[in-house]
């Protein structure tokens, strides 16, 4: 809707008319405050900014966490009431479970409401949800580590609409001594992978410059929990000599 008071149309403007339209850009503008509490936040807004008489849709605030939270998060803002805050998943909206909010670290929260059985919440629409290096869409090289476990803690991890949500990422490398494979013959070895359980995915990264040698197929699975079994069956006429190498078992779990 249009600003109550459209000053350009108007040879002379009273004081509450500025006063009333200032109040209505403060209502959709993010209000700073200050922070204080772990998963129970109480947001105070700073001096010299709009009232916030009530909550209201496409209310938004924000602050700097000073601890991070541990679990759902509720948030009172200016003592107007305790409410719920969310974040934003494919599946809708979902309460927090735990390091979201990261010391030190900026959000913002969106009032919305509809949220909570239409008794109101925030959405959380900022803030640190990825931690380590990151990789440019161009490309590039990740020199730091890059911290996909707390995607998978704090996010469903999915194909929109249709997928199942990834549970762990989990990976291992072992020296291995496969030798000498005759034709037709197949040697098995394992991977210890900690975390690894009946029914993940498993996959098996080769050492460099082996695959182009070819002559051999792999299969691996989740033989056991915690375990990756490696079974190479050579098919050359002469065999596959391998010898010792370094192997990699990657296991995507699902439950």
């Amino acid at each position: 809707m249009p600003l109550s008071t459209i000053f350009a149309n108007l040879t002379s403007a009273a004081g509450a008319q500025l006063d009333q339209v200032l109040a209505q850009l403060g209502a959709i503008t993010p209000i700073p405050c200050t922070v204080s509490g772990t998963n129970v936040l109480v947001l105070t807004p700073a001096a010299n900014t709009p009232t916030i008489p009530a909550y209201a849709n496409y209310l938004q605030v924000t602050g700097i966490t000073a601890v991070s939270n541990t679990g759902a998060v509720t948030v009172n803002v200016a003592s107007l009431g305790v409410v719920n805050v969310y974040k934003d998943t494919l599946s809708g909206p979902a309460a927090l479970v735990g390091g979201e909010l990261v010391a030190n670290c900026a959000f913002v929260l969106f009032y919305d409401s509809t949220l909570n059985g239409n008794t109101g919440g925030f959405h959380l629409t900022a803030g640190p949800f990825i931690s380590g290096s990151y990789l440019l869409l161009s490309g590039g090289t990740v020199t730091g580590t890059a911290n996909i476990a707390h995607v998978i803690a704090t996010t469903d991890l999915k194909v929109p609409s249709t997928g199942i949500a990834i549970t762990r990422i989990l990976s291992a490398t072992a020296s291995l001594a496969f030798g000498n494979i005759a034709q037709n013959n197949a040697a098995t070895f394992n991977i210890a992978v900690a975390g690894a359980q009946l029914g993940d995915a498993a996959f098996i990264t080769m050492p460099a410059g082996l695959a182009a040698s070819g002559g051999f197929t792999i299969v691996s699975c989740v033989s056991s929990a915690n375990t990756v079994n490696i079974t190479i069956t050579a098919t050359n006429p002469s065999g596959v000599a391998l010898g010792t190498l370094v192997w990699r078992a990657t296991v995507i779990g699902f439950t």
